[in-house]
């Protein structure tokens, strides 16, 4: 077996689905799985990689491997339902949030609006609201 180090290159998950994630590289968007490792210590959160986290790849192999992920800047998350307590995170690493609210159908919802403000505010997201 070969031990040399694998290269890695940097890149943005631009979206997750169950087994693979989308990933924005200097070559364009690839499909990447993420390494078992990632799984490990998820410190009560549900899932190792969000929209909008910066990742580490190895174009090496099959499939490409998402080796590692950096740290956060910040992020938005949510409890995953009301069977599983652990966190999902929605967005990760985001520059701005926009609420965009209809007036009717469905009407408009200060207590929901409030709620994003507020996660926004308490995780340094620069928020606008439309």
């Amino acid at each position: 077996m070969d031990d040399a180090p694998q290269q890695t290159q940097p890149g943005r998950v631009l979206r997750v689905d169950a087994k693979v994630c989308h990933v924005q590289v200097e070559a364009g968007v690839i499909q990447a799985s993420p390494r078992g490792h990632l799984f490990e210590n998820l410190e009560g959160r549900k899932n190792p990689i969000a929209v909008g986290d910066f990742v580490d790849v190895s174009l090496e192999g099959t499939p490409v491997a998402i080796e590692s992920v950096h740290e956060r800047r910040n992020y938005l998350g949510r409890t995953a339902s009301s069977h599983d307590p652990r966190e999902q995170i929605l967005v990760a690493n985001a520059d701005q949030l926009f609420i965009v609210s209809s007036l009717q159908d469905p009407g408009f919802s200060s207590n929901r609006t409030d709620r994003i403000l507020a996660a926004c505010i308490w995780h340094e997201i620069p928020v606008v609201l439309v």
